[in-house]
């Protein structure tokens, strides 16, 4: 059977980007689709270790771009909660030509793959849901749902899921979830935030139920707790319990708006 298409990948984040460009760069005919209309404007995960940017500097993606965008953490420094600093990681020493743990937001990296991706021919088609996923011995069939309410029926040879943990081909297809979820909750939020950190590492501030860490990116620090619960931590924020952060950066975390956070 002839395929028009050989690949369909599911979800548009880093990894589902990644796997097109790769694909497409070998020559490789493949759809990429993402139920969400637009990347995120939050940060998400924001940090780029020294491997992922040689793996990339292999696969020509762009890496001068995420330089000049990413903000590099040459250190990570740890603190208690008197504010006291109790060990420090250096970078410096790592054997490779990106020595430090590049900080960009999610939806930056995700912005510079999609451009990449472009460059081969391939669109990201946005505000297209998969629907359903049926493989059988000659062809993988699928259903899609498009943003104008239409639908299609497909088939591929193969079919990639990169729709995340709560992954919807992975569910249809009968695949269980190998790995473990964290039991904590987590607070993440965009701020600014004014003072004197030192903006060449990141900074953990530990306390007895949690922690804050503080990445700086390009005028913008990306805190996130973790520990018993979220709104214990957001009860500590505002009283002053998150170590190492003066009353401005509290009242400005404070601040943020609703949408910035999520829970």
């Amino acid at each position: 059977m002839a395929f028009t298409q050989q690949v369909l990948i599911v979800g548009a984040g880093p990894t589902g980007l990644v796997a097109a460009c790769e694909l497409a760069r070998y020559g490789i005919q493949c759809r990429i689709v993402e139920k969400e209309h637009a990347i995120s404007k939050k940060s998400r995960a924001i940090a780029v270790q020294a491997r992922t940017l040689e793996i990339l500097q292999i696969a020509d993606m762009d890496v001068d771009r995420f330089l000049k965008q990413g903000h590099p953490a040459r250190q990570g420094r740890i603190f208690d909660e008197a504010g006291d600093m109790i060990a420090q990681v250096d970078f410096d020493h790592l054997q490779t030509t990106y020595p430090f743990m590049l900080l960009l937001p999610q939806n930056e990296t995700e912005e510079i793959f999609e451009s990449r991706l472009s460059r081969y021919g391939v669109k990201v088609e946005r505000g297209t849901e998969l629907i359903g996923c049926v493989q059988d011995r000659s062809a993988v069939r699928v259903g899609l749902r498009r943003v104008d309410g239409t639908f299609e029926d497909a088939e591929f040879e193969w079919v990639i899921g990169c729709d995340g943990a709560h992954s919807l081909v992975r569910h249809l297809l009968g695949f269980s979830f190998e790995g473990a979820s964290y039991e904590d909750e987590f607070m993440l939020a965009d701020v600014h935030v004014d003072g004197d950190l030192d903006t060449s590492a990141f900074h953990v501030f530990t306390a007895a139920k949690g922690a804050a860490r503080v990445f700086p990116t390009e005028g913008w620090a990306v805190p996130s707790c973790g520990g018993q619960s979220a709104q214990d931590l957001g009860r500590r924020t505002e009283s002053g319990g998150v170590p190492g952060l003066d009353r401005r950066k509290r009242a400005q975390w404070n601040e943020a708006p609703l949408s910035s956070l999520a829970l």
